[in-house]
């Protein structure tokens, strides 16, 4: 086995970790108490405290079961991450350059990056909203290892820039963030729905009950917003300098940069919604749409509209 075929098969790894940590995370999820009242009032100012505060009202059995399963998947999770890394180094060695070189190695990046911050952030202590998320990472690595594999070989001539790893480097990490706010914003809008029609003296009970209030999941994505701008912005501003050093323009409305454009308005959207009274409720929307213009970047542009950018 040569080390392109270990990267690959180190991936393949990764990807099958992340799934096994998300089969033993809906496991927990499955095992984890509806919300009391006080509880849903906890995890209104703390999402990550609501298992500790549901297992201390459960019997010592039932929470055992559930810290057994916790620790399961937290070691899914982190060996996928230590294979996701292992992956993307060795494929750097193979290609001897920056792995950083087409649709497949940047989904690798955003896997990677998404699901640390699953691994490190407090919110994601709750395992309803840690399976949803590592389960849009699963389905993503399985997109990358299957639909756009591309083996280990030299770069194009036009990526060929030192450039490239500021830029792709940046714009890669950061829509593995993004990817977190589009998944929870789909959830908030789901609760937000359930939370205006359901009734106070309502018995039946459904997972949904099981995840944080729609402020809470609004506040979680508003936190990753709040970093993965940044960092999107920077992104743009270093292409639109390799774009001028590359072609001796900033900005000429290729595919590429117009949705990229289009991205960083929905997220500064989505930010001034926030920020504004009576528009908060929408921003989960606009986060939404975030991801999809990301997706829409990553796939549509990428294979099926020419441009300067064209390199998949």
């Amino acid at each position: 086995m040569n080390v392109a075929q270990l990267s690959d098969q180190l991936f393949v790894g990764a990807a099958t970790a992340y799934a096994l940590a998300t089969i033993c995370l809906a496991v927990l999820f499955a095992h984890t108490p509806v919300r009391r009242k006080a509880l849903a009032v906890a995890a209104q100012r703390d999402p990550g405290d609501l298992l500790e505060k549901a297992e201390a009202a459960e019997p010592a059995y039932s929470t055992q079961r559930r810290r057994a399963w916790s620790a399961a998947s937290m070691v899914m999770l982190l060996t996928g991450i230590a294979l996701n890394a292992a992956a993307f180094l060795f494929r750097g060695i193979a290609a001897e350059r920056f792995p950083l070189g087409n649709v497949y190695e940047l989904l690798m990046l955003m896997c990677l990056v998404a699901a640390a911050y699953v691994a490190v952030a407090k919110p994601f202590r709750n395992s309803g909203l840690a399976v949803f998320v590592l389960g849009a990472v699963t389905i993503l690595a399985f997109v990358a290892g299957t639909v756009v594999f591309t083996p280990a070989g030299p770069l194009m001539a036009s990526l060929n820039s030192y450039w490239r790893l500021i830029h792709v480097t940046s714009i890669s990490a950061t829509s593995g963030l993004l990817l977190i706010p589009g998944v929870l914003g789909v959830l908030a809008i789901i609760q937000r729905r359930r939370e205006r029609t359901t009734r106070s003296d309502d018995d039946r009970h459904t997972m949904w009950d099981k995840l944080p209030s729609s402020e809470s999941l609004d506040a979680t994505t508003h936190r990753v917003v709040k970093l993965a701008f940044p960092l999107y912005t920077f992104a743009l501003i270093i292409g639109a300098v390799w774009a001028e050093a590359a072609w001796g323009r900033f900005w000429g409305w290729d595919p590429k940069e117009t949705i990229s454009l289009v991205t960083w308005l929905l997220y500064a959207a989505y930010l001034h919604a926030r920020a504004t009274a009576g528009w908060r409720e929408k921003a989960s929307s606009i986060a939404v749409a975030g991801l999809v213009s990301i997706i829409f970047n990553l796939f549509v542009i990428n294979y099926l509209i020419s441009g300067l950018h064209s390199y998949a």
